[in-house]
């Protein structure tokens, strides 16, 4: 199971716009659900990801003069591929969809040769709240879902990126371009896929406080 798993983060994916930086709205009638932290990578290990292709994870110890909502570490991504995709790391999760609207990241990059980042999320079956991979069709799923939305850095320096759920799309080429709805159920897996600048074919990103929350809405 998971080397089907790790073989599905292995396609081509569809690029979205670049990253958004979304503004905090206040409001007294809003009622914000706890987050959901994927990690914070604190512990400075990978231990609870699993890691495929060129990717090269490392731990680097941040600044907090340099960015104000930094812990003391983040998590470096790099690595270079004559293809498309370098590679990527992926984490089982439990989240309910219900309780969540927003995928939170702070992201640094080091300009337009920073690369991209594909965030997908695996959806269990309604019944089994299983995931497996369609034996005739490589690199997509037959039980579950997968929704994919992918950030491109082209800035130098740290952002709060906010990637509303329902940005997100399913790539089943029988339900393409279908959204995340809190009907559907639970994402059971999350996978980060590193792909190279256009010009460089290499990436250099840092993540740190990769977390699912509740946005204040009006």
């Amino acid at each position: 199971m998971k080397k089907e798993l790790l073989c599905l983060g292995l396609i081509l994916v569809m690029l979205a716009s670049p990253a958004h930086a979304k503004k905090h709205h206040k409001s007294k009638k809003s009622v914000v659900a706890g987050p959901y932290v994927v990690d914070d990578f604190e512990s400075k290990t990978i231990d609870k990801w699993w890691v495929f292709g060129a990717i090269k994870p490392s731990f680097m110890d941040n600044d907090a003069k340099e960015f104000p909502f930094l812990e003391s570490n983040s998590l470096r991504l790099t690595g270079n591929s004559d293809g498309w995709i370098i590679g990527g790391l992926g984490t089982p999760i439990n989240v309910n969809e219900q309780q969540f609207n927003t995928l939170k990241v702070l992201m640094k990059g080091i300009g337009p040769n920073s690369g991209s980042i594909t965030f997908e999320l695996y959806e269990g079956d309604a019944k089994t709240g299983e995931i497996q991979a369609d034996p005739n069709n490589p690199g997509y799923l037959s039980v579950g879902k997968r929704y994919i939305y992918t950030v491109k850095v082209n800035w130098i320096g740290w952002r709060i990126v906010i990637i509303p759920l329902e940005w997100f799309r399913n790539d089943d080429p029988k339900t393409r371009n279908n959204v995340v709805t809190p009907k559907n159920g639970k994402f059971v897996q999350i996978q980060l896929l590193g792909i190279g600048a256009p010009k460089s074919k290499s990436m250099d990103i840092m993540i740190d406080r990769l977390k699912f929350y509740k946005e204040p809405t009006p």
